[in-house]
C-alpha cells in the first residue's frame, strides 16, 4: 500500500473513532417516566414499593417451570421463547 495512501487512511479511522462519542442520542426516559405515561400515578418512591409487591416474597421457578410467588403457580412458564414463527419475515443483521 502506499505510504500516502496509508497515512491517508489511518488518520481518516483515527478521526472517526475518535468522533464516535459525538453519535450519542439523547438521554432516554426513566423507568418511572415510563410508568407514569401509561397510567401510573403516584410519586418515585411508591412506583418503587410497588415494585416490590404485596406480599414482598422473591419468585421462583416451580418443578412444573412455571413463575411462582411463595406457593401460588402463576401459571407463567419460566423459560426461552420456543416459538420462532413470530421472527419470521423481521430485519435480520444481514438483510
Amino acid at each position: 500500500m502506499d505510504l500516502i495512501i496509508y497515512s491517508i487512511l489511518k488518520k481518516y479511522i483515527k478521526d472517526s473513532l475518535a468522533g464516535a462519542g459525538a453519535l450519542k442520542g439523547q438521554d432516554g426516559k426513566s423507568a418511572y417516566e415510563i410508568a407514569i405515561d401509561n397510567g401510573f400515578s403516584g410519586t418515585e418512591q411508591e412506583w418503587i414499593d410497588s415494585l416490590i409487591g404485596a406480599s414482598g416474597e422473591t419468585p421462583n421457578i416451580g418443578e412444573n417451570g412455571n413463575w411462582f410467588i411463595g406457593a401460588i403457580d402463576t401459571g407463567i412458564k419460566a423459560g426461552a421463547i420456543t416459538n420462532y414463527n413470530d421472527l419470521i419475515d423481521k430485519p435480520t443483521i444481514n438483510g
